[in-house]
């Protein structure tokens, strides 16, 4: 998800296109209204090609220390 581009998504005809799936192989997920309008909500960054990146539009390349920290803040184990 986190190489998701804005460039990959038919907003249109609800459709996600992936490039290379862990197969190596191109394919498609339709899409429902719920996925589609979060999306929409998304502000998009002008200096980047990518869905989910920083304020400076470079893309994400691992989410585990957020999540570790949301885990800690909520009083849990961090995951491993």
């Amino acid at each position: 998800m986190l190489n998701l581009k804005w460039k990959d998504i038919d907003f249109e005809n609800r459709i996600l296109y992936i490039v290379k799936n862990k197969d190596g192989k191109p394919s498609k997920i339709e899409l429902n209204h719920t996925v589609i309008d979060t999306l929409n909500k998304i502000k998009r960054c002008p200096k980047s090609e990518y869905v989910f990146c920083d304020s400076d539009g470079n893309k994400y390349f691992g989410v585990r220390k957020s999540f570790n920290t949301a885990l800690q803040k909520a009083g849990q184990k961090t995951a491993t």
